[in-house]
């Protein structure tokens, strides 16, 4: 019986969260965005963490009387990591996944949002301006395995809020499906996007 009670909760939560008006949201809408990252393991004693940077940008389906979307992610990410305080390494990872998101409490100034992503990543280093000395080639050679042409399957659990249909941020992990390249690619992230389209209809909007 409680599970049940519980299934039935969140069943009504969920079409407390669909207005009348969530048929006749656009389609279509494009997201252009930048944030800020941070890999999730240090890879000490090699390795210090610095605050990297990310863009990216999103095109999805809105579906009508279910609250969902569909979309394909593109984005590129700057990992900056310190070697022993003596050099500074660039990581670049590139990544293309599928994405959805289960939209909630959907109205004219805020709905939030959660959501998944699944696709393929690329971690690739900047190897210029990473000096010569002993300590900085001790560290590439130990940690060539981690960077040296890797891809991997990638999943993108996220969460986030967008205000009057056209702002969206977002807070999200990101990390290899294979355990063994966490290290080297997982990162967590914040980023802030800008919507084109999507949005409430003309007709629905003046319902309200």
């Amino acid at each position: 019986m409680k599970s049940i009670f519980s299934l039935l909760l969140v069943l009504a939560m969920l079409l407390v969260g669909v207005e009348s008006a969530s048929a006749q949201v656009r389609k279509w809408e494009v997201e252009i965005g930048a944030g800020c990252i941070i890999p999730s393991d240090r890879l000490k004693p090699i390795f210090d963490n610095e605050v990297g940077f990310n863009i990216q940008t999103e095109v999805r389906y809105n579906f009508g009387m279910v609250p969902v979307d569909l979309g394909l992610h593109v984005d590129g990410n700057l990992f900056k990591r310190e070697v022993k305080s003596v050099s500074d390494i660039k990581f670049m990872s590139y990544n293309a996944m599928a994405v959805a998101d289960l939209n909630l409490f959907r109205n004219k100034k805020v709905q939030f949002f959660a959501g998944c992503g699944l696709g393929y990543g690329w971690l690739a280093k900047d190897v210029e301006n990473i000096g010569t000395s002993e300590d900085v080639l001790d560290a590439l050679d130990k940690t060539k395995d981690a960077w040296h042409g890797k891809s991997a399957l990638m999943v993108m659990p996220r969460i986030g809020i967008e205000a009057w249909h056209h702002l969206r941020a977002t807070i999200y992990y990101k990390a290899p499906a294979d355990k063994t390249l966490i290290k080297e690619q997982g990162h967590f992230g914040v980023s802030l996007g800008v919507v084109i389209g999507g949005g409430l209809k003309n007709k629905a909007k003046k319902a309200e």
